[in-house]
């Protein structure tokens, strides 16, 4: 009833808590029936085991208890339960880690070491003291194998973000770059360094049609001559606006950048 009882609780996902001992505690109380029995049988009896009776004899309980095969039969199915056992525990120790590598990815390495220690301590405590030859060796490799795994392939993932960021930093930098080299292409067609101010100057010769002007600018100069007729002269006179516009027909622009 002992295993059926164990079983179900696997069953539910959940870890048997010193399991060991349970066993251990089930094998001695096993062990005391089978001799509580065995004494209880006639001084007389022939001890034959189960195996060597008739049906009759068999029927009428004068046998002894055989033992060993009672043994080996509770032995499996602990054997059973031990196994299912150490899965859960180590399913749980994948779970933990897995979280903890989420949280903090560089500190995975350490957080194998804590999983692998944890999965010692809940095994041992689920090793029995009878039968003595069971192990979990190989559970424990299975579960050192899965957690390196997972760092090499955190690892691999955390090269590939580390080597988008150097491009991404690389391809910043290359701009700034090209963004500088085009400024000073800029500057050298312009004539030189641009300044924070600019100045500008007119002048229209009296009764004539021609405009000269003249600026600078982003330290580039510029003279520009046209021929304008006054569109004002039919209102204002034969001269226009060319006569009587400050000293000497001079407009000055002046345009300053602080």
């Amino acid at each position: 009833m002992i295993i059926k009882a164990m079983h179900e609780e696997q069953e539910e996902g959940n870890v048997i808590i010193d399991l060991g001992k349970k066993i251990d505690n089930e094998f001695e109380i096993l062990t005391q029936i089978i001799d509580v029995i065995n004494k209880q049988l006639p001084e007389d009896s022939d001890s034959s085991t189960f195996d060597e009776l008739s049906t009759d004899e068999k029927d009428e309980g004068n046998y002894n208890v055989e033992t060993p095969l009672i043994i080996e039969f509770a032995k499996f199915g602990f054997w059973q339960i031990f196994n299912k056992n150490l899965k859960r525990i180590s399913m749980a120790c994948v779970k933990k880690f897995q979280k903890d590598i989420e949280e903090e990815e560089i500190q995975a390495e350490f957080f194998s070491f804590q999983c692998d220690s944890l999965f010692v301590h809940e095994a041992e405590k689920s090793l029995p003291a009878y039968p003595s030859n069971w192990s979990y060796k190989e559970e424990r490799a299975e579960l050192r194998d899965l957690m390196v795994k997972k760092i090499i392939m955190l690892k691999q993932v955390q090269t590939v973000k580390l080597r988008a960021a150097e491009s991404q930093s690389y391809s910043f930098q290359l701009l700034q770059q090209q963004q500088a080299q085009l400024h000073a292409i800029q500057q050298q067609q312009y004539g030189g360094v641009s300044t924070n101010w600019n100045i500008g100057i007119a002048y229209r010769p009296p009764d004539s049609i021609f405009n000269i002007s003249a600026g600078y600018q982003q330290g580039k100069a510029n003279i520009q001559i046209s021929m304008v007729p006054d569109e004002q002269a039919s209102l204002l006179g034969a001269t226009g606006f060319t006569a009587g516009v400050g000293p000497g027909n001079l407009g000055l622009s002046l345009n300053l950048n602080i």
